[in-house]
């Protein structure tokens, strides 16, 4: 068990200077090239990342992105997936997660709606990880086998909750950076309508 815990350790240190030295030009790029050393080191066939979404007062769960092997990365969202229904098994799942539980069944163990959802996307083994920031309750990741059953290793839970961590951070600080920059553009948009700025001739932006 140790050699396998070096293994997942090492694919985590992979991942982390990919998220922190990229030279991708896109996010999602950074992501998918991320979510790879962990997803060869635990064996995964797919890793889904789930925002928590707030309708008619209930909590749902809304797929932002998802990593596939088959498809070589990350692969573009149906708009349903977008919102997931609001079913029992999935009201269930989100339950747990959202009080800080994981949930981690293999297909020999499911009950009937969760064979009967989980079927349909191929998944024979799941471990659905919590998110937290700032003490709410951000989301889940998803991390899928699609070949066995199987339960996800009881001696590297908490490496695995790290990758979780790491892939969900990424995306917090992506989407935090991109709504600072557009709420710059939208301030010096604004400050050019009014008159409160111009551009200079050297194409620099100048208070008057």
């Amino acid at each position: 068990m140790y050699e396998r815990r070096e293994v997942i350790v090492s694919a985590l240190n992979k991942a982390i200077e990919i998220f922190t030295s990229h030279s991708e030009k896109t996010f999602d790029q950074v992501l998918s090239r991320g979510l790879l050393p962990i997803a060869d080191a635990v064996g995964l066939d797919r890793v889904v990342i789930y925002r928590s979404i707030d309708i008619d007062g209930n909590k749902r769960f809304g797929q932002i992105y998802r990593w596939d092997r088959t498809e070589g990365g990350l692969i573009y969202l149906d708009d349903e997936l977008r919102e997931l229904p609001d079913i029992p098994v999935l009201a269930r799942w989100i339950s747990i997660a959202s009080q800080g539980g994981c949930v981690r069944i293999r297909e020999s163990d499911m009950a009937e709606d969760e064979l009967a959802f989980l079927r349909s996307f191929g998944v024979k083994s799941i471990m659905i990880i919590p998110i937290f920031t700032h003490g709410e309750f951000w989301g889940s990741v998803s991390l899928q086998d699609h070949t066995s059953d199987r339960y996800f290793d009881e001696d590297c839970v908490d490496l695995l909750f790290s990758a979780a961590r790491l892939f969900a951070n990424a995306i917090i600080r992506a989407e935090t950076r991109q709504n600072a920059e557009k709420a710059i553009d939208e301030w010096i948009e604004t400050a050019l309508q009014e008159g409160r700025i111009i551009p200079s001739p050297r194409g620099k932006l100048v208070f008057v």
